[in-house]
């Protein structure tokens, strides 16, 4: 027997052009979800130098496959283990929150 996938849906920001992505969550006062498209699959190395407040890491495929978590991310530097095609930058605790697993299928919805 086979079991349809569940996708959860989430909305963010994309973050399209070089400048967008080299902000990221850089000066900004309040935590926004935000999504990162990469143009090909890579893993990533990221810094949180001048992020205001721990952030939660969800890497997907380009089919939103969620490949890699990383909750509550502080510390300065983070090198993923997988090969993404999006990078999510979620509020704390938002993996806890809305129960993101490895393996599970997300649907992201740009926010306007």
């Amino acid at each position: 027997m086979k079991y349809a996938v569940m996708k959860k849906e989430l909305s963010c920001f994309f973050c399209v052009s070089f400048w967008q992505q080299a902000r990221g969550m850089m000066f900004r006062s309040i935590v926004v979800p935000l999504a990162f498209p990469l143009k090909k699959a890579r893993k990533l190395f990221l810094h949180s130098f001048f992020c205001p407040v721990p952030i939660d890491l969800v890497l997907l495929t380009y089919r939103g496959k969620v490949i890699e978590l990383k909750e509550s991310w502080q510390t300065k530097f983070y090198c993923s283990r997988e090969k993404a095609n999006v990078l999510l930058e979620l509020p704390s605790g938002s993996i806890k929150n809305r129960n993101i697993k490895v393996g599970d299928m997300l649907n992201i919805i740009k926010r306007v």
